[in-house]
């Protein structure tokens, strides 16, 4: 097969903007390029990319979905309800910018399993989803289809967070019994959403892949073997490179300045370390060991730092292209990344592609690209003084710039470039269409009987009729589907189903006791007039 063939991929993630939302992007270009029929879902659009389609809700039939090229700003994403709906329910803040842990639950009132687009694929490519995908549904929706889940943090392994050694919790490991975050009453959510994900996992084939060893080691600590490594990579390698004077000039920078340089999308959440990098600034000032430090920072919501700043921060919310990201690198002459966690590093590797060291903490994604003291500088996890060293060293090499440059620049090139990381996605793909897919037809149908229990008869429907285009000969899933039948009082196809099973299973006791019970209350129907 020359290059992707005819395989159909649907890319699966909440956004496609953000850290998560733009490394999934890349990807589904990436993989677009190389032949494969590749479709990305998203609840918010931010490219006008028709191959990005946007789920919205249908504004007739409430409860359906479909896909636009573009998002009506008049209607309401799906979201941002959902959203608001995990907040009141878990008493923690959801999303990244408003505190510390973000949180998501595994519902969505979203059914993927009526997109035409879910049905015809090949291979679902899952990424960052919260809200989008219902795991506690999601065999009924991909069963039957190859899934491939790229994880950019821990989230699918937790009862909600999506990093819980951000505050020093383990309790992933065991079940998330008691959740330090959320409040009293939210409690049972969090573990029933922890130990539905497992069954999850034992009831679907889920390729695993993550972008960083960092986060490759906290999936195996989990009991996950199985789990493939393959790194982000960064299309700034393909931009022409100004000069630094000359992207100095563009951007109004003055020439004399040691320029740092970091992109984060909130101040206020601390794992993303911007207060580390100021007083790491800040110690370096108070030492008189840097002169002149112009400090840009790009991406975060607001400025509201509470802590107490001696040098200028040229803020940038919002860069409109990343043409103009590039320049801001190459202005630069360090990129700082101050977070204590991080599974990954896509802003830090931007920069290296443009030639930019990168000075961050040990225990992070870091670690992948950052060759200490050569391509930049690993401190200490959580050592503030080792950080500030790390920057005063990058500017002691001042006068080493074009060759440390030139060093940055190779090893992104060899281990990040977009054809190569394409690649990996490509062969993983084909790989996988070879395999066998292995259904757990018996878990599936006690999953199907579950529902059942629980009264939704529809799921429970849907589950059993997608099992038997799987293996219609089962006479336990035609006896279930036969026991939905008698449930809403159809005797005549209740009785067609418990033929069926009795005709292959003659000896189940069950199976003959519905098919005796069907055919008698058709026979006191007829006596009754009933028919």
């Amino acid at each position: 097969m020359e290059k992707g063939g005819n395989m159909k991929v649907v890319h699966l993630s909440s956004v496609d903007f953000w850290e998560q939302g733009l490394l999934a992007y890349r990807i589904h270009k990436g993989v677009e390029k190389e032949g494969v029929e590749s479709l990305f879902v998203t609840f918010l659009k931010s490219s006008g990319d028709p191959s990005v389609k946007a789920i919205i809700k249908d504004p007739v039939f409430k409860d359906k979905i479909k896909l636009v090229e573009n998002m009506p700003y008049n209607i309401a994403p799906p979201l941002i309800e959902i959203f608001e709906d995990w907040r009141n329910k878990l008493g923690v803040r959801i999303m990244s910018y408003e505190g510390e842990v973000t949180y998501s639950l595994p519902y969505s009132d979203i059914d993927l399993g009526n997109l035409d687009c879910i049905n015809k694929a090949d291979i679902i490519h899952i990424h960052w989803v919260p809200g989008l995908v219902d795991w506690e549904l999601a065999p009924l929706f991909f069963l039957g289809k190859h899934v491939v889940i790229t994880m950019y943090d821990l989230s699918f392994f937790t009862g909600g967070c999506d990093l819980p050694i951000a505050i020093d919790c383990k309790g992933y490991l065991k079940g998330c019994i008691k959740c330090p975050e959320v409040m009293e009453d939210a409690q049972a959510l969090i573990s029933d959403a922890w130990q539905k994900k497992r069954e999850l996992c034992k009831l679907m084939n889920f390729k695993i892949v993550v972008q960083s060893t960092f986060l490759k080691n906290m999936v195996e600590e989990i009991g996950i073997k199985d789990v493939e490594l393959i790194f982000p990579s960064s299309p700034f390698l393909d931009y022409k490179s100004v000069t630094k004077s000359r992207a100095r000039d563009i951007l109004g920078i003055e020439q004399n300045k040691n320029v740092i340089i970091t992109v984060v999308p909130s101040v206020e959440n601390k794992r993303k370390g911007i207060k580390n990098i100021i007083e790491a600034i800040n110690i370096l000032i108070e030492r008189e060991e840097v002169h002149n430090p112009y400090f840009i920072l790009i991406g975060a919501d607001y400025l509201d730092l509470d802590i107490h700043v001696t040098f200028p921060i040229h803020h940038v919310p919002i860069v409109p292209s990343e043409e103009v990201l590039s320049w801001y690198y190459r202005a630069s002459d360090v990129y700082v990344s101050g977070a204590i966690y991080d599974p990954i590093n896509l802003y830090s590797l931007d920069a290296m592609a443009m030639g930019v060291p990168v000075v961050g903490f040990s225990e992070t994604a870091l670690e992948d690209c950052v060759t200490h003291k050569k391509t930049g500088y690993i401190a200490e996890k959580n050592n503030i003084d080792d950080l500030a060293e790390g920057i005063k060293f990058i500017f002691q090499m001042k006068n080493r710039s074009k060759a440390i440059q030139r060093q940055v620049k190779s090893i992104i090139k060899k281990e990040y470039s977009l054809d190569g990381q394409t690649k990996k996605y490509v062969n993983l793909y084909q790989s996988l269409l070879k395999q066998k897919q292995r259904i757990e037809i018996d878990s599936l149908i006690k999953w199907g009987e579950k529902f059942f229990e629980k009264g939704r008869k529809d799921i429970a429907t849907r589950i059993f009729e997608k099992l038997l285009e799987i293996d219609n000969l089962n006479p336990y899933l035609l006896n279930n589907i036969g026991v939905i039948y008698w449930e809403n009082r159809h005797y005549f196809k209740a009785l067609e189903y418990f033929k069926k099973a009795h005709k292959i299973n003659p000896h189940d006791k069950h199976i003959k006791e519905n098919m005796l019970k069907a055919q008698s209350a058709i026979g006191l129907d007829k006596l009754g007039g009933n028919l």
